[in-house]
């Protein structure tokens, strides 16, 4: 029975699939993790930025993010010079890498930045309720900034997910047509 739950019933299809799961984890590290954190820690100590980058407590986010950001203009510059030279072949596969680059920086920035901008907001404005100082905020920074981070990132995910209900909850009530300012995303059109 235990031989059956894990697929080990004496054939190869089992390790052809462990070799799939295998191979296409090890590229998906490879393309999006290896090597936009290598562009980025090359193109940092080029600029002479390393100190800083090692002062964040991020340091490997951060150059992650600067090798993202750097292919991301690469691959635009080298698309503009593809249809400039009307390859067209090139432009395409140019034009899907810099898709693929620009999605994942807008899901780190919808996801990862903004909610942690959104608690920390949160985290100022409510000071005074919970009798605390930027002070005391910096030193538990300080003591344990990724623990810090997370909270706050927590606490606006939770905040942006609330402020989506309500306006879903809104736009149940109201009138069609009275959020115009705001995009609907079930709308067709």
């Amino acid at each position: 029975m235990f031989e059956q739950m894990l697929g080990l019933d004496g054939s190869l299809v089992f390790l052809e699939h462990v070799f799939w799961v295998v191979s296409l984890n090890t590229l998906f590290i490879l393309v999006f993790a290896f090597c936009p954190y290598h562009v980025g820690h090359y193109s940092v100590v080029a600029m002479g930025l390393k100190e800083h980058v090692e002062a964040s407590h991020f340091e490997g986010l951060i150059t992650t993010i600067v090798g993202y950001i750097l292919l991301a203009v690469v691959l635009v510059l080298c698309h503009a010079l593809a249809s400039l030279i009307k390859f067209r072949r090139s432009k395409r596969l140019l034009g899907l890498g810099y898709v693929v680059v620009k999605v994942s920086l807008l899901v780190v920035v919808e996801i990862g930045v903004f909610p942690l901008i959104c608690g920390w907001w949160l985290d100022i404005c409510s000071l005074e309720m919970f009798d605390a100082t930027l002070k005391d905020r910096k030193a538990s920074f300080q003591s344990a900034p990724g623990t810090t981070m997370f909270l706050h990132w927590l606490v606006g995910m939770v905040y942006v997910f609330y402020f989506a209900a309500f306006i879903l909850l809104l736009r149940e009530v109201l009138r069609p047509g009275l959020l115009w300012f705001l995009r609907n995303l079930n709308d067709p059109d």
